[in-house]
């Protein structure tokens, strides 16, 4: 259970994260085409990029609350428990995700959120 300071957190990780898809559209990353198709897996770079560039973003606002939320999608719960199979092939695992945001966080910079470069299976 979530208490308040980390309720807010969590919707302001969602806003950054639905802001990453944003700057994915206008910058032009969202149409880039290479080996893949939009698909699944196309999905899931997006979807861990998104999670990244969140990370990066609010790496200085709240960063112990950053390590929670990023501890909590790497154990499963709440990011893999009851979700779907459908969401998790086109948004990754908690794992996945957890991994994303560790490097948003840390590296701080959208080049160190390049999906697009990485091997398949670290965006599963």
């Amino acid at each position: 259970m979530l208490v308040e300071g980390e309720r807010a957190f969590s919707m302001m990780f969602t806003l950054a994260h639905e802001y990453a898809h944003h700057v994915q559209e206008v910058s032009g990353i969202a149409d880039q085409r290479g080996s893949e198709t939009f698909d699944e897996a196309w999905s899931r770079r997006l979807e861990l990029q998104a999670d990244c560039l969140a990370a990066a973003t609010l790496r200085g606002v709240a960063p112990r609350r950053l390590e929670d939320l990023r501890l909590l999608a790497g154990r499963g719960s709440g990011a893999d428990e009851g979700v779907e199979a459908g969401y998790r092939q086109s948004h990754g695992s908690g794992a996945s995700s957890a991994e994303w945001m560790r490097r948003g966080q840390e590296g701080g910079t959208v080049g160190s959120c390049n999906t697009w470069a990485a091997p398949a299976e670290r965006v599963s």
